[in-house]
């Protein structure tokens, strides 16, 4: 018995090699444009979709797809950059918040643009 048929192994293969080179296209693009990796883009595209445009660490960590560790890691080096801070969660202290910086919106905003231009119409 055939696990696929060679058209469905054919179609399979075309998905993989996609799911391969679509997260690293975008993300040597991101790099390009404006000096932030998928993930840091991400961080910053989470953020700046929240309220006040502030998020608890733990649930940035459970979005993005990413451990705490790693999160904070990566957070810490956009700390750095001056696109985010982080605080103490003023409603529980044992959490930690990150928060979006003026300065990280707009370069949010510019890998955007750049990386994903319109064509200027509107439908």
């Amino acid at each position: 018995m055939e696990w696929l048929t060679a058209a469905e192994l054919d179609s399979w293969l075309s998905v993989v090699r996609l799911m391969t080179w679509l997260p690293w296209s975008i993300d040597q693009q991101l790099q390009r444009d404006s000096n932030l990796g998928m993930v840091e883009y991400q961080v910053l595209a989470m953020l700046s979709n929240r309220p006040e445009r502030t998020m608890r660490m733990s649930s940035l960590a459970e979005v993005t797809n990413a451990s705490l560790s790693r999160l904070s890691h990566l957070v810490k080096r956009l700390e750095g950059r001056g696109l985010v801070r982080r605080e103490p969660d003023p409603a529980d202290g044992r959490f930690t918040n990150a928060i979006l910086t003026d300065e990280g919106f707009q370069t949010r905003a510019g890998g955007c643009a750049a990386s994903f231009p319109t064509s200027g119409t509107s439908t």
